[in-house]
């Protein structure tokens, strides 16, 4: 079936015309909150249909943006489509997110939604922000408090496949002035299935905006309101956003079967049988009785993109779950969808084209084939069992080296057999009964009495001789579960509290693994699962308490190393996919 018309409800409220009332400023977490919520499908009162319309054109500290004050007629088309209109302009941080949130609250059933933004953006290499008026010098590290993310944004119209449009109204008498890691404009957008993005000037958008709500244009149509105006992601056959428009009654427009002039329009659409001329009856019913006839018959005339084709039938076959699994399973492949969030953004797309070459399939990118997908299902779970089964044949190959070696050196060879097994297995299947032996012969053969082998107590002894920050965490690094673990991580506490050492900065390898972990937003209650499956995996990350410690991210690097991913020591998405994937085995 091709995508229904988006038709709204009945008109809830007026829109809103000032900046909410500012209170405790919230981080991106909460409007992640709110999405949930939303995905869960908590219950509301009714369905409606939503819009929210923001002009932001005086900046405190940035040049004022031409049009942006223009908002009042895309306001009165949506009011008068039935649409509830939250926002307002020059709207300030606070008011902005408690704008946000009411857009995203859940709402059961619901009716069609626009977002229209006009005003500055900011982008990094991953994201682009909407900025607040009183904005200034936004960075990488407090964009999400200065404005709201548009990958937020897409998530939430993400959610309403078909039903959901974005209008950027982008513009501005020169750059705004940015920090670290932040460049002015609107960067790559990452737009999820099913949402519609339009961008190009304020006036553009308003346009845009009057021709979808009050002329019933299709999306593939909304080029047509402006030269600056670009229409990216869904555009399927005949799809369109008709708004309740009063007629004579005060009703909408809603196609009555005694309605004459519509007869006479559907019968002529039947009798030339075009694509043109359904198309011509969708645009002056929208919402007409005879209306999802009309776009299954423009469906059904074949002229339409494949694209369009095989997403509506991969739509048939796979529900958001659903496409989550093909991401891991596409991941444990060794394909990098860049997540598992059950969008099928271009790395995924670009993953099932690379699965589909290497099986000999069509490479269309899309996955509308049942078979294809029990394929796909059934390999990764060979892949995931033959991996398991060589960390299995590693770990017995280990454990018999290790034996092998104390039978030979460690419990033959005096102190100076022990010291070698540690060196070698400090933490083997016999680390503690040789630190034993090597207490009770007091470290005799000119090593140690704690157990230590000779290559650490060498390091210590450097550690030792030069007490800095940097030597404790090289020392930490080499035996997170050393002899003198302990000793070293109460001196390297010490000497942060003291002055912090400039060997502490990560590199930038490590500044960006860390990144890639904080957008994962891991809880408490999610580390310390991370950590129980690291411990049932076979690497010990120490105590299991939520805090990913020095022991822990050397856990972590065994275990990414074991599965040949990067060895970062830090979580990302292919290390949780592969983490779940031991846990069901």
């Amino acid at each position: 079936m091709p995508p229904a018309a988006l038709t709204p409800a009945a008109p809830i409220s007026a829109a809103k015309t000032s900046a909410a009332p500012t209170f405790a400023a919230r981080s991106r977490r909460s409007l992640i909150a709110a999405l949930m919520l939303t995905c869960a499908g908590a219950m509301a009162a009714h369905a409606e249909s939503r819009a929210i319309v923001i002009g932001n054109s005086n900046y405190d500290n940035a040049p004022d943006v031409p049009g942006a004050e223009g908002m009042a007629p895309a306001r009165k088309a949506l009011n008068d489509a039935g649409f509830r209109v939250i926002g307002g302009d020059n709207v300030r941080t606070n008011g902005l997110r408690e704008d946000i949130e009411a857009f995203i609250a859940p709402d059961n059933n619901a009716g069609p939604r626009i977002i229209l933004l006009a005003g500055r953006f900011v982008r990094s290499a991953n994201d682009s922000w909407f900025i607040s008026q009183g904005a200034d010098r936004p960075s990488l590290s407090n964009a999400d408090t200065q404005g709201v993310s548009l990958s937020v944004l897409m998530d939430a119209l993400g959610r309403r496949p078909g039903q959901s449009v974005i209008l950027l109204g982008n513009g501005g008498d020169g750059p705004m002035k940015t920090g670290l890691g932040i460049a002015s404009g609107l960067g790559d957008l990452r737009i999820p299935e099913g949402v519609t993005v339009v961008t190009g000037t304020p006036a553009d958008m308003v346009r845009a905006t009057q021709m979808m709500v009050t002329d019933g244009r299709r999306f593939d149509q909304l080029g047509n309101a402006g030269r600056s105006v670009r229409v990216m992601g869904y555009r399927a056959p005949g799809a369109v956003l008709g708004g309740n428009r009063p007629g004579p009654s005060g009703g909408g427009n809603t196609g009555n079967p005694g309605n004459s002039s519509e007869a006479d329009a559907w019968n002529l659409a039947r009798k030339n049988d075009s694509i043109e001329q359904y198309r011509a009856y969708l645009r002056a019913y929208p919402n007409g009785s005879h209306a999802d006839a009309a776009r299954e018959r423009i469906f059904a005339l074949g002229r339409n993109d494949d694209v369009d084709r095989n997403a509506v039938r991969e739509n048939d076959l796979l529900n958001r779950d659903q496409r989550r699994q093909v991401q891991r399973n596409l991941t444990l492949l060794g394909y990098d969808t860049r997540g598992a969030d059950g969008i099928f953004g271009s790395a995924t797309r670009r993953a099932i084209r690379d699965w589909q070459a290497r099986n000999n399939l069509s490479q269309t990118g899309y996955l509308t084939e049942r078979q294809q997908i029990v394929l796909l299902s059934e390999q990764s779970r060979k892949a995931a069992d033959l991996r398991d089964q060589n960390r299995k044949d590693e770990a017995a190959r280990i454990e018999a080296a290790d034996r092998r070696y104390w039978a030979d050196v460690g419990s033959v060879g005096g102190a100076q057999g022990l010291r070698a097994y540690l060196s070698r297995y400090p933490n083997g299947i016999y680390a503690k009964q040789a630190r034993q032996k090597l207490a009770e012969l007091g470290g005799g053969g000119g090593g140690t009495s704690t157990g230590a082998g000779p290559r650490e107590a060498e390091m210590w002894r450097r550690t030792q001789d030069d007490p800095s920050a940097r030597r404790y965490r090289d020392y930490l690094n080499a035996y997170p579960n050393g002899v003198y673990a302990k000793q070293a991580r109460a001196a390297l506490n010490r000497l942060e509290k003291q002055q912090p050492d400039p060997a502490k900065r990560p590199n930038p390898a490590t500044t960006d693994a860390a990144k890639a972990e904080a957008a994962l937003g891991l809880t408490d209650a999610t580390r310390q699962l991370i950590e129980g499956r690291l411990a049932a995996a076979g690497v010990n990350p120490g105590k299991v308490d939520g805090k990913f410690d020095g022991q822990t991210r050397n856990a972590i690097r065994v275990f990414q190393r074991a599965r040949n991913l990067p060895a970062t020591g830090y979580m990302d998405q292919a290390t949780v996919v592969q983490l779940l994937a031991q846990a069901l085995r």
